[in-house]
């Protein structure tokens, strides 16, 4: 099941870089910030059309990049469109 932001319990800051992955349709952006919010590293790929496993090698790749332009680990969010259902799985979304 995914959680959402709703669904998380109020955390402590993260010390490590963070990552955001934007996974729409068309493409697949991430950008990296460092503690102060600044950009540390960005890149933008097309989404894989109709292939959730290459949808995934994509990811997980650009989160190795990500982690070598930081140096180590990264903490990473994930965000696309799509509605939740009653059973917390997501439709309309990659």
């Amino acid at each position: 099941m995914m959680a959402f932001a709703a669904d998380l319990p109020t955390m402590s800051p993260s010390p490590l870089p963070a990552l955001g992955i934007d996974l729409g349709g068309t493409k697949i952006e991430a950008m990296l910030l460092d503690d102060t919010g600044a950009t540390r590293w960005r890149e933008r790929i097309p989404t894989p059309p109709d292939d959730y496993r290459a949808a995934l090698a994509a990811i997980g790749g650009l989160v190795e990049r990500a982690r070598v332009a930081a140096g180590g680990a990264v903490s990473v969010g994930i965000g696309t469109p799509g509605t939740r259902r009653a059973d917390g799985a997501m439709k309309n979304a990659n």
